[in-house]
């Protein structure tokens, strides 16, 4: 009886590592429903759209916002439509800001009055797209 409780544990054993072996093989390489990992051309925050990408560079109160397609190539700027808001902490409401559209991107200032975090909401409407997406940045100004 011992000999066959060590034989059978030692044939467990093989066909737990054949199957075990076979299930780790059948998913590798694969990556059926991991999310494109995209760095920001510009170094600053980038966020996805449904047809590309928007990228927040801030410096200071400056803010420069670039839409990109979903190659990470700077999108048309007349196709595209953006609209900013900032909220500083401990305020009651949003604050609009003044967006201008130039040759490769949006220009926005926003002064955070001392604050060291604040979020830049923006929405953005593709003429590819029937709504205005929004977006929620986290800004933390620097000089």
């Amino acid at each position: 009886m011992k000999r066959f409780v060590q034989t059978l544990s030692v044939f467990v054993l093989v066909v737990s590592s054949i199957v075990g072996g076979l299930v780790a093989n059948a998913h590798e390489g694969k990556e059926h429903d991991a999310p494109k990992v995209v760095s920001a051309p510009k170094g600053g925050i980038i966020q996805p759209l449904h047809e590309g990408y928007v990228e927040v560079v801030a410096k200071g109160k400056d803010l420069k916002i670039y839409v990109y397609d979903k190659d990470v190539k700077p999108y048309a700027m007349a196709d595209v439509k953006v609209e900013a808001k900032a909220i500083l902490p401990r305020t009651k409401g949003p604050i609009d800001l003044l967006v201008s559209a130039k040759s490769d991107s949006f220009e926005s200032s926003f002064d955070a009055k001392g604050a060291h975090r604040y979020t830049l909401v923006l929405s953005v409407k593709q003429t590819s797209e029937p709504k205005p997406i929004d977006l929620k940045f986290t800004i933390e100004p620097r000089k």
